[in-house]
């Protein structure tokens, strides 16, 4: 949780929680994110060198996406997966899947691993919301400012802009000759 706090972008908050769960159970992580373009593709943000999903697997992760709930090895849905998808599920929804392999293939969670690996998927969701939150905040941000920006400038003058800052007997007695 003190790595996620401080995490101040989308790759270092992913790689904390990858890091972290991996450390944690002793098995390859992955995390998985929504693509921008499309919302009904994931792509693998952070995961460990060599661990890589087929396409079945990359379905088992995307079903665990949409229905916010746990999915492949070890759970009552597609349990044949290789590995375990939980749902980084926050209260406006989802934000990714992390997936967890086994260093060995007869070796499941125990039940505390699985409390646990909740307890990771729903700080990494957290912290991942947060950080997208202050992005689309700042883009609104930006967006107003744009606007009043060309706002401002599409702008006709307003009447008082004609008017001289100095008139001409302010000038004379200024010493400022008028143009």
């Amino acid at each position: 949780s003190r790595d996620l706090a401080v995490a101040t972008d989308l790759d270092s908050a992913v790689q904390a929680i990858a890091a972290n769960a991996s450390e944690t159970f002793g098995r390859d992580v992955i995390i998985l994110l929504p693509m921008a373009e499309n919302g009904n593709r994931l792509q693998p943000h952070a995961q460990d060198p060599g661990s890589a999903l087929d396409e079945h697997e990359m379905a088992v992760a995307l079903w665990s996406f949409q229905n916010g709930q746990p999915a492949g090895r070890g759970s009552d849905t597609l349990p044949a997966a290789r590995q375990r998808y939980e749902p980084l599920q926050t209260a406006r929804g989802p934000v990714g899947v992390l997936a967890v392999q086994p260093a060995e293939r007869d070796r499941h969670l125990t039940p505390d691993q699985r409390r646990l690996l909740e307890a990771f998927a729903t700080l990494g969701a957290v912290a991942i919301e947060r950080i997208l939150l202050v992005k689309a905040a700042g883009e609104v941000q930006l967006l107003a400012a744009t606007a009043r920006l060309q706002s401002a400038a599409t702008k006709p003058p307003s009447p008082d802009s004609n008017t001289p800052l100095v008139s001409s007997g302010d000038a004379e007695r200024s010493g400022i000759s008028p143009g």
